[in-house]
């Protein structure tokens, strides 16, 4: 199960990388930024989700 949520986690944080990349050309500066921010929000959130995919305290 948790080999699955790190697979997923991973293409999350590829996504946001490659989301980030797309807002920054954008035509508007201030809805490339917010867009930005928000998909970089979603790669920590991403993150977030890999660590805890990771902890060691509960094995399978």
């Amino acid at each position: 199960m948790r080999t699955a949520i790190k697979v997923i986690a991973y293409i999350w944080i590829l996504g946001a990388v490659v989301a980030v990349i797309g807002a920054s050309t954008l035509d508007d500066p201030v809805m490339s930024f917010l867009s930005g921010l928000f998909f970089a929000f979603l790669g920590i959130l991403g993150f977030l989700v890999l660590a805890w995919a990771n902890r060691k305290d509960d094995p399978d």
